[in-house]
Protein backbone atom coordinates (compact mmCIF):
# COMPACT_ATOMS: atom_id res chain seq x y z
CA UNK A 1 0.00 0.00 0.00
CA UNK A 2 1.28 3.22 -1.23
CA UNK A 3 1.72 6.08 1.99
CA UNK A 4 1.45 9.36 0.66
CA UNK A 5 3.88 11.98 2.20
CA UNK A 6 0.74 14.03 3.67
CA UNK A 7 -0.01 10.91 5.73
CA UNK A 8 3.14 11.28 7.70
CA UNK A 9 2.62 14.11 9.43
CA UNK A 10 -0.71 13.35 11.71
CA UNK A 11 -3.19 10.72 11.53
CA UNK A 12 -6.81 9.78 13.12
CA UNK A 13 -6.80 7.07 14.54
CA UNK A 14 -9.30 5.16 16.05
CA UNK A 15 -9.50 2.32 19.07
CA UNK A 16 -11.72 -0.41 19.02
CA UNK A 17 -12.20 -4.01 20.62
CA UNK A 18 -13.52 -6.59 18.79
CA UNK A 19 -14.67 -9.94 20.53
CA UNK A 20 -12.73 -12.42 18.49
CA UNK A 21 -9.66 -10.56 18.97
CA UNK A 22 -6.68 -11.59 16.63
CA UNK A 23 -9.17 -14.05 14.87
CA UNK A 24 -11.84 -10.90 13.59
CA UNK A 25 -12.57 -10.89 10.09
CA UNK A 26 -14.60 -8.77 7.85
CA UNK A 27 -17.93 -10.26 9.23
CA UNK A 28 -17.09 -10.96 12.76
CA UNK A 29 -15.89 -7.42 12.66
CA UNK A 30 -18.72 -6.16 12.58
CA UNK A 31 -19.30 -6.92 16.36
CA UNK A 32 -16.09 -4.65 16.98
CA UNK A 33 -17.18 -1.90 19.44
CA UNK A 34 -15.32 1.58 19.11
CA UNK A 35 -13.43 2.58 22.57
CA UNK A 36 -12.23 6.39 21.83
CA UNK A 37 -10.04 8.23 19.22
CA UNK A 38 -6.71 9.37 18.76
CA UNK A 39 -3.67 11.08 16.43
CA UNK A 40 -0.49 9.07 15.63
CA UNK A 41 2.17 9.94 12.51
CA UNK A 42 3.89 7.70 10.30
CA UNK A 43 7.60 7.66 10.70
CA UNK A 44 9.94 5.88 8.03
CA UNK A 45 12.72 3.96 9.78
CA UNK A 46 15.16 1.54 8.00
CA UNK A 47 12.75 1.82 4.36
CA UNK A 48 9.59 0.79 6.50
CA UNK A 49 6.29 2.92 7.99
CA UNK A 50 6.05 2.83 11.08
CA UNK A 51 2.95 3.85 13.35
CA UNK A 52 3.91 5.96 16.23
CA UNK A 53 1.20 6.78 18.91
CA UNK A 54 1.03 7.59 22.69
CA UNK A 55 1.10 5.03 24.71
CA UNK A 56 -2.13 4.96 26.54
CA UNK A 57 -4.12 4.32 23.16
CA UNK A 58 -2.67 1.20 22.43
CA UNK A 59 -2.82 0.14 26.00
CA UNK A 60 -6.01 1.50 27.52
CA UNK A 61 -3.79 2.81 30.35
CA UNK A 62 -2.81 5.71 32.11
CA UNK A 63 0.44 6.44 31.69
CA UNK A 64 1.26 7.25 35.55
CA UNK A 65 -1.66 4.96 37.32
CA UNK A 66 -1.51 1.98 34.84
CA UNK A 67 -5.07 1.73 35.37
CA UNK A 68 -8.03 1.49 32.57
CA UNK A 69 -8.79 5.20 31.20
CA UNK A 70 -12.62 5.49 30.48
CA UNK A 71 -15.49 3.04 31.04
CA UNK A 72 -13.33 0.20 29.27
CA UNK A 73 -11.50 -2.18 31.33
CA UNK A 74 -9.49 -3.65 28.51
CA UNK A 75 -6.93 -2.48 25.93
CA UNK A 76 -7.86 -2.21 22.62
CA UNK A 77 -7.54 -5.19 20.21
CA UNK A 78 -7.43 -3.45 16.69
CA UNK A 79 -6.73 0.12 15.81
CA UNK A 80 -8.09 1.93 12.47
CA UNK A 81 -5.89 4.44 10.56
CA UNK A 82 -7.30 6.95 8.30
CA UNK A 83 -4.80 7.56 5.48
CA UNK A 84 -5.08 10.16 3.26
CA UNK A 85 -6.01 8.51 0.07
CA UNK A 86 -5.27 11.42 -2.77
CA UNK A 87 -2.63 14.06 -2.81
CA UNK A 88 -3.72 17.72 -1.75
CA UNK A 89 -4.75 19.47 -4.99
CA UNK A 90 -7.76 16.54 -5.21
CA UNK A 91 -8.59 17.19 -1.35
CA UNK A 92 -12.55 18.15 -1.02
CA UNK A 93 -13.61 19.04 2.30
CA UNK A 94 -17.51 18.61 2.87
CA UNK A 95 -19.62 18.83 6.53
CA UNK A 96 -22.49 17.51 5.01
CA UNK A 97 -24.69 15.67 6.91
CA UNK A 98 -25.60 13.13 4.17
CA UNK A 99 -21.62 12.05 4.31
CA UNK A 100 -21.16 9.17 6.73
CA UNK A 101 -17.74 10.65 7.14
CA UNK A 102 -18.72 13.56 8.30
CA UNK A 103 -18.30 13.44 11.85
CA UNK A 104 -14.83 11.81 11.76
CA UNK A 105 -13.98 15.13 9.50
CA UNK A 106 -15.60 17.21 12.51
CA UNK A 107 -13.84 15.73 15.03
CA UNK A 108 -10.21 15.86 12.91
CA UNK A 109 -10.97 19.28 12.25
CA UNK A 110 -12.06 19.76 16.29
CA UNK A 111 -8.84 18.14 17.36
CA UNK A 112 -6.89 20.43 14.95
CA UNK A 113 -8.46 24.08 16.07
CA UNK A 114 -8.28 22.74 19.94
CA UNK A 115 -4.22 22.28 19.72
CA UNK A 116 -3.90 25.30 17.82
CA UNK A 117 -6.11 27.22 19.90
CA UNK A 118 -4.54 26.36 23.28
CA UNK A 119 -1.10 28.24 21.91
CA UNK A 120 -2.53 31.41 20.89
CA UNK A 121 -1.62 34.14 23.28
CA UNK A 122 -0.92 37.56 22.32
CA UNK A 123 3.75 37.89 21.86
CA UNK A 124 3.40 40.89 23.74
CA UNK A 125 3.65 38.07 26.76
CA UNK A 126 6.65 36.46 25.22
CA UNK A 127 8.99 37.21 28.66
CA UNK A 128 6.21 34.88 30.66
CA UNK A 129 8.15 32.11 28.81
CA UNK A 130 4.81 30.53 29.48
CA UNK A 131 4.67 26.49 29.05
CA UNK A 132 1.61 24.49 28.25
CA UNK A 133 0.94 21.12 27.99
CA UNK A 134 -2.21 20.17 26.18
CA UNK A 135 -3.99 16.52 26.26
CA UNK A 136 -6.17 15.58 23.54
CA UNK A 137 -8.04 12.79 24.84
CA UNK A 138 -7.54 13.26 28.54
CA UNK A 139 -10.60 12.56 31.00
CA UNK A 140 -10.46 15.04 33.91
CA UNK A 141 -9.18 13.64 37.44
CA UNK A 142 -10.91 16.62 39.66
CA UNK A 143 -13.08 19.55 39.20
CA UNK A 144 -12.57 22.85 40.76
CA UNK A 145 -14.57 26.01 41.42
CA UNK A 146 -14.60 29.09 39.27
CA UNK A 147 -16.86 32.12 38.75
CA UNK A 148 -18.30 30.24 35.79
CA UNK A 149 -19.01 26.93 37.10
CA UNK A 150 -16.80 24.18 38.04
CA UNK A 151 -13.83 23.37 35.68
CA UNK A 152 -12.44 20.37 34.50
CA UNK A 153 -8.60 19.85 35.32
CA UNK A 154 -6.46 16.56 34.59
CA UNK A 155 -3.95 15.80 37.58
CA UNK A 156 0.00 15.89 36.35
CA UNK A 157 2.50 14.68 39.05
CA UNK A 158 5.77 16.94 38.78
CA UNK A 159 9.10 16.02 39.12
CA UNK A 160 10.46 16.17 42.84
CA UNK A 161 11.84 20.08 43.96
CA UNK A 162 10.97 21.54 40.97
CA UNK A 163 9.08 24.25 42.08
CA UNK A 164 11.29 26.49 43.07
CA UNK A 165 9.56 30.24 43.46
CA UNK A 166 5.59 30.92 42.51
CA UNK A 167 4.88 34.34 41.47
CA UNK A 168 1.52 36.02 41.47
CA UNK A 169 0.59 37.89 38.48
CA UNK A 170 -1.59 41.18 38.16
CA UNK A 171 -4.46 40.68 40.37
CA UNK A 172 -7.15 42.56 42.85
CA UNK A 173 -6.21 42.22 46.24
CA UNK A 174 -2.54 41.40 45.49
CA UNK A 175 -1.47 41.75 49.23
CA UNK A 176 -4.47 38.91 50.42
CA UNK A 177 -3.95 36.11 47.56
CA UNK A 178 0.05 36.40 48.34
CA UNK A 179 -0.42 36.00 51.79
CA UNK A 180 -2.73 33.05 51.40
CA UNK A 181 -0.75 31.61 48.93
CA UNK A 182 2.49 32.07 51.09
CA UNK A 183 0.00 30.56 54.00
CA UNK A 184 -0.69 27.27 51.59
CA UNK A 185 2.87 26.87 50.56
CA UNK A 186 3.91 26.31 54.32
CA UNK A 187 1.07 23.92 55.41
CA UNK A 188 0.90 21.61 52.52
CA UNK A 189 4.62 21.89 51.90
CA UNK A 190 6.13 20.08 48.48
CA UNK A 191 8.14 17.22 48.23
CA UNK A 192 11.68 17.04 48.69
CA UNK A 193 14.26 18.09 46.93
CA UNK A 194 16.98 15.06 45.18
CA UNK A 195 19.83 14.67 47.89
CA UNK A 196 18.13 16.10 50.75
CA UNK A 197 17.36 14.36 54.09
CA UNK A 198 13.69 12.42 53.68
CA UNK A 199 11.65 14.74 55.90
CA UNK A 200 13.23 18.13 54.36
CA UNK A 201 10.44 19.62 53.04
CA UNK A 202 10.37 22.11 49.96
CA UNK A 203 8.39 25.27 50.41
CA UNK A 204 8.84 27.72 47.51
CA UNK A 205 9.33 31.06 47.61
CA UNK A 206 6.41 33.25 47.12
CA UNK A 207 6.30 36.28 45.24
CA UNK A 208 4.01 39.44 44.24
CA UNK A 209 3.84 40.83 40.57
CA UNK A 210 4.95 44.60 40.78
CA UNK A 211 3.09 44.95 37.30
CA UNK A 212 0.39 47.43 38.03
CA UNK A 213 -3.56 46.21 37.51
CA UNK A 214 -6.43 48.05 36.11
CA UNK A 215 -9.88 46.54 36.35
CA UNK A 216 -11.38 48.29 33.36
Amino acid sequence: MQVRAESFRSVMIEMVRCPEGPNTDSATGQRCETMAHGSAFIYRIDGKERLITARHNVTGRHWHTNEFIGRFSTSPTHLKVMLFKDPPDKWKFSLSEDDPRSEDRKWLLAQRLSVHASFMKDRNFSEEKEVRIVEINGEPDLYTPHRYGMVPRIFIPLPEGCIQSIRIGPTAHKDLKTRSLFDYVHAVRFKKQEGKPPNDAVVPDVYGSTIPFRDW
